[in-house]
């Protein structure tokens, strides 16, 4: 499995699940994306390993721990009170291979 040579990690903030505008790589230096989605920054970064895991053209263990060595971990209770059904926390990641 390849790695990234460069990655970007895009917090999208809180969106309701009808309004969410969507991510892309127009216009930038990126060749693929994923988007998560969660009730916390936490666990919007987790989805959206998850949806590069699945996608498997580049290695989403060797990310994760890039992106965490970088970012640092988010706050599970960062979002605690605030996402309920309707509304979601949202995070983009742009990679290159």
């Amino acid at each position: 499995m390849k790695k990234a040579k460069r990655f970007e990690v895009t917090d999208l903030g809180i969106e309701h699940e009808q309004f969410f505008q969507g991510f892309g790589v127009s216009n930038t230096e990126y060749d693929s994306c994923a988007v998560g989605i969660g009730n916390s920054e936490a666990g919007a970064l987790d989805d959206c390993l998850e949806q590069i895991a699945m996608l498997g053209d580049v290695d989403a263990g060797d990310l994760e721990a890039r992106i965490l060595a970088r970012e640092g971990n988010p706050s599970i209770d960062l979002m605690s009170g605030v996402c309920t059904h309707e509304w979601r926390q949202y995070i983009g990641i742009r990679w290159t291979i």
